[in-house]
This record gives C-alpha cells, sequence and structure tokens, in this order.
C-alpha cells in the first residue's frame, strides 16, 4: 500500500514540475487568424522586433476598400490592440 501511494505521489509531483512546451505563433497562424477576422486581401505580411517582442503586423485590404493593420504578439498568439 505504501508503494502505491509513493508512486501516485511521485506521478502527481512530476505532472505539476513538467510544464509543456509553449508554442508560438507562426507568421502563416497570424495571416490566417487575420483571414478569419478581417475579410479580404493580405497586401503584406511580416515578422518585427517591437521593444524586445516579436510582433507579425499584417495590412489587408478589407472588402470595404480599406487598409486595416493586424498585429499579433508571436509569443502568445493574441491579437495585439491598436489601429484596425
Amino acid at each position: 500500500m505504501f508503494i502505491i501511494r509513493c508512486s501516485i505521489l511521485c506521478l502527481a509531483l512530476m505532472q505539476t514540475t513538467v510544464a509543456a512546451p509553449e508554442r508560438r505563433a507562426t507568421l502563416d497562424d497570424a495571416i490566417s487568424e487575420a483571414r478569419e477576422d478581417v475579410p479580404g486581401r493580405v497586401l503584406s505580411a511580416e515578422t518585427v522586433r517591437e521593444n524586445g517582442q516579436e510582433v507579425h503586423r499584417l495590412r489587408i485590404l478589407s472588402e470595404d476598400g480599406r487598409v486595416r493593420r493586424y498585429n499579433m504578439d508571436a509569443q502568445t498568439g493574441r491579437r495585439m490592440k491598436g489601429r484596425r
């Protein structure tokens, strides 16, 4: 019984200390998400370093004829607030 309890405890501790690898958002991920959010044609897409942080920047010609800017944090994959 003691061995079973120790094994369960060890397994529980191993699961909490082993973190899943962080998934970075690729430029392709940013393009796919932007196309879902802002329908239109992608005019440009690039990854730049801004204040020590990688940012995917896109310019999209929307269906209403306006150029929209779409910025995504490359580390977290979250859309960054800014001009649309």
